[in-house]
């Protein structure tokens, strides 16, 4: 970029010179002008990609982190030493649920559904509940399989289950190790130790990422501090969810 600046002052001293030459009446210097034109802007476009390169090379080092944190994310996903596991599998108003199951392994629990969202996502209900309103507890189940991109598709029963999720609003109780919705981060951290992963994000909060000694994964959603959604899935479908964050 330095040269290219020697470049510009060389080329706007020669076209000013031979402005002012042909100003005094001498000799029209068209040579002179048309080389110190060229000279300038060749120089000017010189110092401009210079300083997009610089730019460029600045935010190597953030896009590499970005780029090393989604790796790690996807392959050992433990990244935090002495991280702590989740114990135990998540019950839904008393039932265990393990993962990955069938819909109709969910359904002979007592909960009911009807179809496929747009994002492979499946609503269930307790069974009879489904008049129920606002007044009506909930929780979202996602699918193995993520081929389909559709609306109010049937839900079959064979299909496999990968997720489920918790929303604090759901009126749905879960048990998994005396966490609840409510609890602030400090005091989740304090109970269950350090985090496999920790996301933060200032516009939608916190993200805990934690191992469980099932296979499973868990994931955290805080909200202005507090517990507000609760996921637990196979690792397969966790570590995609992850990278989109």
């Amino acid at each position: 970029m330095l040269i290219s600046a020697v470049l510009l002052v060389a080329g706007i001293v020669l076209l000013v010179v031979s402005i002012r030459k042909t100003a005094k009446g001498k000799k029209i210097n068209i040579a002179g002008i048309i080389c110190g034109s060229l000279l300038s802007v060749i120089a000017f476009f010189g110092i401009i990609y210079g300083i997009v390169g610089m730019l460029i090379l600045a935010m190597v080092p953030a896009v590499e982190s970005m780029v090393s944190e989604v790796a790690e994310l996807s392959t050992e996903f433990t990244t935090t030493p002495g991280s702590r596991t989740i114990p135990g599998n998540i019950k839904i108003n008393g039932d265990e649920i393990k993962l990955p199951c069938t819909i109709a392994e969910l359904k002979s629990k007592g909960y009911e559904t009807d179809y496929k969202y747009s994002d492979n996502m499946v609503m269930f209900w307790s069974d009879g509940d489904s008049e129920g309103g606002n007044e009506r507890s909930y929780f979202y189940a996602y699918l193995a399989d993520d081929s389909y991109y559709g609306y109010a598709d049937t839900a079959e029963d064979n299909q496999l289950i990968a997720a489920i999720e918790l929303h604090d609003d759901d009126k749905t109780a879960f048990q998994l190790n005396g966490i609840h919705f409510g609890m602030s981060k400090d005091e989740f951290i304090n109970k269950t130790g350090s985090p496999a992963v920790e996301k933060h994000d200032p516009a939608l909060g916190d993200t805990l990422y934690y191992l469980g000694d099932n296979g499973l994964m868990y994931r955290f959603h805080f909200s202005y501090h507090t517990l507000h959604k609760v996921t637990a899935g196979t690792p397969e479908y966790m570590e995609k969810e992850a990278m989109k964050e």
